[in-house]
């Protein structure tokens, strides 16, 4: 994993082309209905997030990997929502995405509730994470 880094960004240091290659594969993967024409940023900051945490991977300085943890409400009664956990295609099966992971779950306030929308060939990697589905549309 030569030159590969995780960085925990604010979502306003997210450079305008991190968010494109982000929107790109989201994309690519037919996760369009999450996604607003133009951006991404109501995943970021804004009603009814109060606190992102955007985590990505670089590799020879290009991002090739994302994941943002978006908080709703406090630790009492909030709820800690993960999306866009994606790896670019080129690059996956090579451990970058679990050290992505990793860096994202560490910044989670553990006494929320957790949610993610996850696409059916990776409900069984979360399960085994520790996260259990509450319904699914198989």
């Amino acid at each position: 994993m030569a030159n590969f880094v995780v960085q925990r960004k604010a979502p306003q240091e997210l450079s305008p082309e991190d968010v494109e290659a982000v929107k790109k594969w989201c994309l690519a993967e037919g996760w369009g209905p999450y996604i607003r024409p133009g951006d991404l940023s109501h995943f970021y900051s804004g009603p009814p997030f109060i606190q992102s945490c955007p985590v990505i991977g670089v590799l020879n300085g290009e991002i090739i990997g994302h994941v943002v943890a978006s908080k709703y409400g406090d630790s009492t009664n909030g709820v800690q929502h993960i999306a866009f956990f994606i790896v670019e295609k080129t690059q996956r099966g090579k451990g970058y995405g679990l050290k992505i992971w990793n860096a994202m779950w560490e910044t989670l306030d553990k006494n929320c509730s957790i949610s993610l929308d996850a696409v059916v060939n990776m409900v069984s990697r979360y399960e085994r994470m520790g996260l259990q589905p509450e319904w699914t549309n198989r």
